[in-house]
C-alpha cells in the first residue's frame, strides 16, 4: 500500500506554484530504510541509518518530518506514518 503524505514547503523539492506535492512512500519502504537500527533510537540516528541504507528522497523527507524524540520500536514510527496519511 502506498502512503501519500503532504510534503512540507520547507523541504528542498521542486514545487510548481498552485500545485500540491506529496510524499510517495510506504510503511514497508520506511521499515527497509531503517534496517540495522538499534532501538531505542533518536530521530538523528534514524536519519543517519536511512541515509546509509539509500532511502528514497520521499522516505528521507518523512524522517525529517518526525518529531525529535526517542523511538522505542519501529511500531512507534509506523504509527506516525499512518498519522500523516492523507485520505
Amino acid at each position: 500500500m502506498t502512503m501519500v503524505l503532504e510534503r512540507s514547503n520547507t523541504l528542498k523539492h521542486t514545487h510548481h506554484p498552485g500545485t500540491l506535492t506529496y510524499l510517495d512512500t510506504s510503511v514497508a519502504e520506511i521499515e527497509a530504510s531503517l534496517a540495522g537500527v538499534s532501538y531505542p533510537a533518536i530521530k538523528w540516528e534514524l536519519i543517519r541509518q536511512a541515509m546509509r541504507n539509500g532511502a528514497t528522497p520521499d522516505a528521507m523527507a518523512f524522517f525529517n518530518l518526525l518529531p525529535a524524540t526517542k523511538y522505542d520500536q519501529f511500531q512507534d514510527i509506523a504509527s506516525l506514518a499512518w498519522a500523516f496519511l492523507v485520505v
